[in-house]
């Protein structure tokens, strides 16, 4: 049973509880004596103990295209592929850029655990309560250079007044119908934003590494790029929570930061709601 256990998890199928008790019981009903039982749902919590080598755990959800997407050989093909872009247009390691965006739920904090009495329901924390979404798109080379975030908000009009703007970092502005990014503001940040602050006319080419989101793969998108020397390479589908860098190393530390301060936030101004001049300086 352990065999079989440790066999099943280096195939990446381990087994649940269930399965343990099925095969257990067909291992019983192979060797079936008068005085055979099935065992309870306990044995199993006994076998564990017996057998420390092998343990129960929470398994994370996976979509099977992501899994596959995972394996060591898509991995290695999308490095291949950036190595031969980067030898055949000789792009240095200055020029490689990655991009992404998170989106934010204006005033929604994230669960997170407290102390509270032992007895009764589970305590609820009060926060600011607007859903209203407000995506920020990040861009950062391989060196570590920044270029100033784009924060692409809902609505139809846009008043920097509203944000306390000269006294913070640069950032970038635009606006669309539902807070997310589209094909318009796609292109937006490529002509006004990434180009003019990352590309030289007597340089070499740039090197823009993107997921494969419809905005960035549009006809103007693709043809601004060949004509004013930007490579672009995507990440295979449903791997940017292996390969995007932003993805896994920025965006998700600076969602519990955001939520932290949605938090503080909440205590400080009780019964308020955070509006669109709140989140560019709490963000």
């Amino acid at each position: 049973m352990v065999k079989w256990t440790q066999r099943l998890d280096k195939i990446g199928i381990p087994p649940r509880l269930t399965h343990l008790h099925e095969m257990v019981a067909a291992l019983l009903q192979k060797r079936a004596t008068a005085t055979t039982t099935i065992p309870s749902q306990h044995w199993i919590t006994r076998f564990l103990d017996r057998h420390p080598t092998i343990a129960c755990r929470f398994a994370g959800r996976i979509d099977q295209e992501r899994e596959v997407a995972g394996r060591p050989e898509g991995i290695q093909s999308f490095f291949n592929r950036l190595g031969e872009v980067r030898s055949r247009y000789h792009i240095v390691v200055e020029d490689v850029w990655n991009a992404d965006e998170k989106g934010f739920a204006l005033g929604v904090a994230k669960k997170g655990k407290v102390v509270s009495g032992a007895r009764g329901r589970n305590p609820r924390i009060r926060h600011p309560g607007n859903r209203e979404c407000v995506t920020l798109m990040e861009t950062i080379s391989a060196t570590g250079k920044v270029l100033a975030p784009l924060y692409i908000y809902k609505g139809a009009a846009h008043t920097m007044g509203n944000h306390d703007y000269e006294n913070r970092d640069p950032a970038a502005f635009a606006l669309s119908k539902t807070g997310w990014t589209n094909d318009k503001v796609g292109l937006l940040w490529l002509t006004d934003h990434f180009e003019p602050n990352t590309h030289s006319p007597t340089g070499p080419p740039q090197l823009l590494i993107i997921d494969g989101h419809s905005s960035h793969l549009t006809l103007e998108f693709i043809t601004f790029c060949a004509t004013h020397e930007i490579q672009l390479l995507c990440f295979p589908p449903h791997s940017t929570h292996h390969l995007q860098p932003l993805d896994v190393g920025i965006f998700g530390p600076l969602g519990r930061y955001y939520s932290n301060e949605v938090d503080d936030w909440g205590r400080a101004h009780p019964y308020q709601t955070i509006s669109k001049g709140d989140f560019f300086p709490l963000c």
